[in-house]
């Protein structure tokens, strides 16, 4: 059969979005164990759990694009009347991508919370039980999906086979009853990471960046509901190339929030080449030329830059020897011994590397 997906735009749309998506996965992922490599850290859980998150994206990804291929370019009303057959193999393709994006998404929150565990469960009680709860109900959430599903076709040959007597509930019910607990549990995970790095001792600044960080759960709590609305649109092949693509999106942002704190290794590598770029001649003459225009007001943003260096020596110098940005906690004497988060075993012989910094973290 001829090529005929680009026909229809929502299922060109969704093939385009997913091929792409598909490697910039599986890349995130192999960018976080160089992370690791980088700062010898042991290959822990949550590796483990980010690696099932990407195999279980592929998976998915793969089944929505195989659907697609066999609709090729169709209506679904039209593909049930001339190949019933065909309808009944993009079924089965629909139906298994939705079990692969169930442990997708199960294995990445676990990973993101055995990170959380890792870094802020060593010393805070009231932290680590937070983290076994929303474990706890994802792994519930996750159980349910899996059941609910089965169950909502009666008989449930009726949904690869229309023509078996039967009733199915309605799409639009069954991702708003999945994805909305999915949501919450993506904020609620946020609001923790917020409240557990609130007590570190760091600027606005670096707070900010990590806020920013682990607000891409946000994003990807919003984007559950953007697959709710969708899901009411009148078009029902709309809402089932709309639904693949905006999973695949969720499920790649995901996979970008979970891994994206092992990238710290590479911060120092980025500054470096950036320094080597601004002393292009062509760089240089411009920054000549903006001071020159901007000599009047020299001494005032040197004694303000003075005091961002200052804050940027004390950055960088927590980033050389721990590999990560400023994720200094309160004094040792607060919590007890310091911990290495790479390895949770205590120091033996904690010490103190600023006169601002009295504990340090490492986040690979």
């Amino acid at each position: 059969m001829a090529f005929e997906i680009n026909k229809d735009p929502t299922q060109f749309a969704q093939f385009v979005t997913l091929i792409i998506f598909t490697p910039l996965g599986i890349a995130v992922t192999a960018l976080r164990f160089v992370g690791v490599r980088r700062v010898t850290r042991k290959v822990g859980v949550e590796d483990w759990l980010a690696v099932i998150a990407t195999i279980f994206f592929v998976l998915t990804n793969l089944a929505g694009l195989m659907a697609i291929s066999i609709l090729n370019g169709r209506q679904i009303t039209q593909e049930v009347i001339e190949t019933p057959s065909d309808y009944a193999r993009m079924r089965k393709w629909d139906i298994s991508g939705l079990y692969f994006y169930f442990v997708q998404v199960l294995s990445v929150k676990l990973s993101i919370l055995a990170f959380y565990h890792r870094i802020f469960g060593i010393s805070s009680t009231a932290c680590r039980i937070w983290i076994y709860i929303l474990a706890s109900a994802q792994t519930i959430l996750f159980i349910a999906f899996c059941i609910f599903q089965g169950l909502q076709c009666v008989p449930f040959q009726r949904y690869f086979d229309l023509s078996v007597p039967g009733t199915c509930k309605d799409e639009g019910t069954v991702i708003l009853g999945g994805e909305l607990p999915n949501s919450i549990i993506d904020f609620a995970m946020v609001i923790l990471a917020m409240i557990m790095i609130r007590p570190l001792h760091l600027s606005f600044n670096d707070k900010l960046r990590i806020t920013v960080l682990f607000g891409l759960g946000f994003i990807v709590g919003i984007i559950g509901f953007v697959k709710i609305a969708v899901t009411y649109s009148t078009s029902i092949l709309y809402a089932f190339s709309m639904v693949s693509l905006w999973t695949g999106v969720q499920m790649f942002t995901a996979l970008l929030c979970c891994s994206l704190p092992m990238y710290n290794t590479f911060l120092p590598m980025a500054a470096s080449f950036w320094n080597r770029l601004s002393q292009h001649p062509i760089l240089e003459w411009t920054s000549r030329a903006r001071s020159s225009r901007t000599s009047a007001k020299g001494s005032g943003k040197r004694s303000a830059n003075n005091s961002d260096q200052s804050s940027s020596q004390d950055w960088e110098n927590l980033v050389d020897y721990n590999g990560t940005k400023g994720l200094a906690g309160p004094p040792a004497g607060a919590y007890g011994n310091s911990h290495v988060l790479g390895d949770i075993s205590p120091i033996t012989h904690p010490q103190v590397y600023s006169k601002h910094i009295q504990r340090q973290f490492d986040v690979i």
